[in-house]
């Protein structure tokens, strides 16, 4: 597995602290990397090494699928079925790269929160089908970077606590639901947002 394809799997699993911090996609396994490694392993039971051992990556395959998404996401749940275009802020081919980064983080939100199974509200969105439902202008969804979720037996606030130890830079608390999105990979600032 090259490095950066590891560190994009690795992201959710860094820093688990509550920091505005994300794991860099730059092919250099230094401290944060792993730090990434190291908090997964911990994760999948394995010895704690902080290297990416021929093990952790046979961990990281089998949370991957053969289509590209990861094993507890599809990429037919983040698109609503009255969403039939595909304009979006970037191309085609980044809003799907972009996709697929953001189901690795939420499976690493997804391990944060105990293994609990993470219902997708919201995920991309065309231009079109954005202004239709009153989005933001320059919502995160129109770049593939963002879903609004919902967890059994966990608060909005829960969530997005367990988000912000997962390299989150977009967080919102609303009634229902939390936002979550990874708007400083595309360099906007971060905003976590929890007082709704």
């Amino acid at each position: 597995m090259e490095n950066k394809e590891a560190q994009l799997r690795l992201a959710g699993w860094f820093p688990r602290t509550h920091a505005q911090r994300q794991l860099t996609i730059d092919g250099v396994m230094g401290p944060n990397t792993a730090m990434a490694i190291g908090n997964f392993q911990v994760y999948v039971r394995l010895p704690l090494t902080g290297l990416l051992t021929d093990a952790t990556v046979r961990e990281l395959n089998r949370l991957g699928d053969p289509d590209n998404s990861t094993s507890h996401f599809t990429w037919n749940e983040f698109k609503s079925p009255r969403d039939s275009s595909q304009l979006y802020r970037v191309s085609v081919w980044q809003a799907v790269a972009n996709l697929r980064m953001l189901m690795w983080n939420l499976e690493g939100l997804r391990a944060k929160l105990g293994d609990q199974p993470i219902h997708i509200n919201s995920g991309i969105r065309s231009v079109p089908y954005n202004t239709q439902i009153g989005g933001a202008s320059d919502s995160m969804h129109m770049y593939g970077l963002a879903a609004d979720i919902s967890v059994r037996n966990k608060t909005p606030r829960e969530v997005a606590e367990g988000a912000a130890q997962c390299g989150f830079s977009g967080i919102f608390v609303y009634p229902g639901h939390c936002h979550v999105d990874l708007r400083a990979r595309i360099g906007r600032p971060w905003v976590w947002d929890f007082t709704a």
